[in-house]
């Protein structure tokens, strides 16, 4: 123990030297094999120790030196020891029953690349970060899918290892998604030739649709994971909603949503789609009718083109609103069976009163905005 922390000293005695740098990743390698070879109380506490302690310091170079850091041996090294340590199954828990080294590095390692990746692409463009943690998020989901097919890994350990990677990768996409709200929604929407904007939002909705499509199941996994799997579809549609507001003109946004809400209901009838999807189509119905109230009888009315009008979408937005309430009075039985119990069951169960009057009184008040009182009454 003595030994190992006079090591780490004469290390951060010499850090900024590129041999110092590669002999202590050199010596860290050779604890954790000593440790394995001889496992005892003193060898888990050095290897702990020194390899926490390593952690630690160059994460504090990461986040107070920033975009002053340079290029280091160590940085990147540590990057790699851990994918070592983790795929050859040098850390087993040894005599320390209650500490969980394996899952421990995961995190440790998710930690490392990304605020790694922070200091590094920052400077360069605020845009790359979202683009990498999207990366990051996809390679650790496949990593953590491929983990219980290592060959050094007993079958509890292949599942620690399988769950901290899809925690890792769950983290890197919300990560990437808070970059997508705060730095890629406020960029320009063309930087010369490249569709920055529009990039940021399609690589988004790919990265968590490719979540949702190919999950990793397992029924030992965390409330946490199943949880955060869970969440993506709200991701989904969140990201969705967003990404209409951010790049559909007003007038094209109801139709939009009754297009969300037809396809959304039409989907989740025909496919494996989660049931609570129901509640969702529902929202999306009133937002197409509230929009198309409200919103669109504000715009003014162009002289010059009928096309340029806002009547050709608001037209379309009810064809997809009736064609909605058509599909919610044949599938009526149906969707009732499917639906979550409590309001949307009701909704779906009385569509006279639930789709057809939202829709019938969206219309009403849309006229009430456009029309003058002498014909008023008459299109009532």
């Amino acid at each position: 123990m003595a030994g190992a922390i006079s090591f780490f000293f004469m290390y951060l005695a010499g850090a900024d030297y590129l041999a110092m740098q590669a002999l202590f990743l050199v010596g860290l390698l050779a604890l954790a094999w000593r440790r394995d070879q001889h496992p005892n109380n003193s060898m888990d506490l050095a290897f702990t120790g020194c390899f926490a302690a390593a952690h630690l310091y160059q994460w504090g170079l990461l986040f107070f030196l920033g975009a002053n850091i340079s290029l280091r041996l160590d940085i990147l090294g540590l990057v790699v020891l851990d994918l070592f340590l983790i795929s050859q199954n040098l850390l087993k828990t040894g005599r320390f029953q209650e500490l969980k080294l394996l899952p421990l590095t995961v995190y440790a390692l998710g930690m490392h690349v990304g605020m790694a990746t922070l200091a590094y692409t920052y400077p360069a463009s605020t845009l790359i970060p979202g683009f990498a943690f999207l990366a990051w998020s996809i390679l650790a989901l496949e990593t953590g899918r491929a983990a219980p097919k290592w060959p050094k890994f007993s079958h509890e350990a292949a599942q620690q290892v399988q769950e901290s990677f899809i925690q890792v990768g769950i983290l890197f996409l919300f990560a990437s998604l808070c970059c997508y709200v705060t730095v890629h929604m406020q960029a320009e929407m063309l930087s010369g030739w490249i569709p920055l904007r529009m990039m940021a939002e399609g690589l988004s909705l790919l990265s968590v649709g490719y979540w949702l499509l190919y999950p990793v199941q397992n029924d030992h996994f965390s409330r946490f994971t199943k949880t955060a799997f869970n969440a993506l579809l709200e991701v989904v549609l969140a990201l969705s909603t967003l990404t209409i507001f951010v790049e559909m003109p007003d007038m094209w946004r109801p139709l939009c949503w009754g297009a969300m809400a037809l396809g959304l209901a039409f989907g989740t009838m025909r496919f494996s789609w989660p049931r609570r999807l129901f509640s969702y189509t529902w929202i999306y119905l009133i937002a197409s009718v509230g929009h198309t109230t409200f919103v669109t009888s504000t715009l003014t009315m162009p002289l010059n083109s009928f096309l340029e009008s806002y009547y050709i979408p608001v037209i379309l937005a009810l064809a997809t609103q009736f064609a909605f309430a058509f599909l919610a009075h044949h599938k009526q039985e149906a969707i009732c069976a499917s639906a979550p119990k409590g309001m949307t069951t009701w909704i779906y169960r009385h569509p006279a009163l639930g789709v057809m009057l939202p829709i019938f009184a969206g219309i009403g008040a849309m006229l009430a905005f456009n029309f003058e009182r002498e014909i008023l009454t008459l299109l009532w």
